[in-house]
């Protein structure tokens, strides 16, 4: 009897040792779980702390450049760099191919999807009439990213292939051809006889008194009374009436690009909706008025060859042969020869030595320079994007094989499961203002005290963070 007692006694006690090894074991891998958890989410902030720190070192190195880009010239990035080394750890920047040899994008190389109408939209093969009318249904009063553009039109993401794409340089028509930040600014390219680089265009008024008279014939001769007569039209002036006034006024093609650089048709300091014929592909040239596939690709073609001053000039297409001047008056509202947006990929790698491993970011940013406030118009995580466009790689290739196989059976194969396509995380950076960088104004120019102090315009950029006082 007290045997089979201590027996008892013996095994409550071993289940009670071993109940408590199990929730001391328990306890321990619940707090090597949250140590790791924690660990994780420190290893994150470190990683969009970097990526972001990279997105600002852009931004700066864009500013630095302001002057080279209004005056049509190209950004000149570095293709990566290390912004820290500590403990066996090193933080570096990459920025990615957006296209072929090419890590930024300029946006006004893009078709302005909140400037464009129907016609034009629907020259697109991805979009073509149906989809033309449904993106300017959804439209409304303005979108405010490439995300917004791309949700509306059903596509995955903005500048991913979709899911049915074979590979990354077939990314979709409206990632890569639509737009939304295509802002230029009220000064001057600096086109040969017009004003300089920066300077602010001449907002000419509809009635001039002699003196102002006498000072627009002396700076532009024969085009100073073409520019008069565009000025005091009925209803809004803009490029194609100039022009219009330039061919009646017999004024000499060669003579009217430092007419069309100089003068402002608005008194709102940027200018929405124009498209970089230095920059855009074909496909976008050929979606604006005046132009078509032929035309487009002549241009395309042609200015490869061309130098830097002879880019400057509005109408170089039109000295060229390439359009007559119909087709120039029918292009001119629409068309600049720089960017002043640029889309960028930057990535955020933390190297650990002796490691195969390190973590990744991504952000995708619009950077706009078109003030000399530089802001950043757009920013998201598409750290997940190279694994969507595998998954859409995988999945065309089984619909193919699928197709194939069902072409040689009476029943046909079964459907391929779905291979879910990542998300894009459309969040940015938390706790962290917008890199503003904003260069001291310059003491103010002849030229400016010539003009007199700018009309208050109204700033009509769009964007993630737009400037203060809209």
């Amino acid at each position: 009897m007290i045997a089979r007692r201590r027996a008892t006694v013996l095994l409550s006690v071993l289940v009670v040792i071993v109940l408590a090894a199990l929730i001391g074991t328990t306890m321990i891998a619940v707090a090597d779980a949250h140590r790791a958890e924690t660990r994780g989410g420190l290893d994150r902030d470190r990683l969009r702390a970097l990526a972001w720190s990279g997105v600002r070192s852009v931004a700066a190195g864009l500013a630095s450049q302001r002057d080279v880009l209004l005056g049509g010239g190209d950004p000149d990035l570095p293709e990566s760099w290390t912004v820290f080394e500590d403990g066996g750890e090193r933080g570096e920047i990459k920025l990615l191919e957006l296209t072929q040899g090419h890590r930024a994008e300029p946006e006004a190389g893009k078709i302005p999807v909140n400037r464009a109408d129907a016609a034009v939209l629907a020259k697109l093969a991805a979009l073509g009439e149906a989809g033309a009318n449904s993106l300017l249904a959804a439209r409304g009063d303005g979108f405010e990213s490439m995300g917004e553009v791309i949700e509306s039109v059903g596509a995955e993401a903005s500048a991913v292939p979709t899911p049915e794409s074979t590979d990354a340089s077939a990314a979709t028509d409206v990632g890569r051809l639509l737009g939304v930040h295509n802002f230029d600014p009220a000064v001057a390219v600096g086109a040969d006889g017009g004003l300089a680089v920066g300077l602010r265009r001449l907002r000419v008024p509809a009635k001039l008194d002699d003196g102002a008279r006498a000072a627009l014939q002396k700076k532009f001769a024969a085009a100073a009374a073409a520019i008069e007569a565009a000025a005091s039209g009925a209803g809004p002036g803009g490029p194609s009436r100039l022009v219009e006034a330039l061919v009646a006024a017999g004024v000499p093609v060669k003579e009217w690009s430092a007419a069309l650089d100089s003068v402002a048709w608005t008194d709102d300091p940027f200018v929405a909706g124009l498209v970089d014929i230095n920059r855009a592909s074909a496909a976008v040239l050929a979606c604006l008025p005046g132009l078509n596939e032929d035309l487009a690709g002549r241009i395309e073609s042609a200015r490869g060859s061309l130098d830097a001053a002879t880019k400057r000039r509005l109408t170089w297409p039109l000295e060229n042969g390439i359009v007559s001047a119909d087709q120039f008056k029918s292009l001119v509202d629409f068309i600049a020869v720089r960017s002043l947006q640029w889309r960028v990929r930057v990535e955020a790698r933390i190297a650990k030595e002796g490691s195969q491993s390190g973590g990744r970011l991504v952000l995708e940013a619009v950077i706009d320079v078109a003030s000399r406030r530089v802001r950043v118009a757009e920013l998201r995580d598409v750290t997940f994007a190279d694994v969507a466009v595998a998954a859409g790689k995988r999945r065309a290739e089984a619909k193919a094989a699928a197709a194939e196989a069902a072409a040689t059976s009476i029943e046909g194969p079964p459907e391929p499961p779905m291979e879910p396509t990542p998300e894009v995380d459309d969040t940015i950076p938390p706790e962290e203002p917008p890199p503003m960088i904003e260069e001291p104004e310059p003491a103010p120019s002849a030229h400016d005290e010539a003009v007199g102090p700018p009309a208050p315009g109204r700033d009509i950029r769009t964007g993630r963070w737009r400037p203060r006082g809209r």
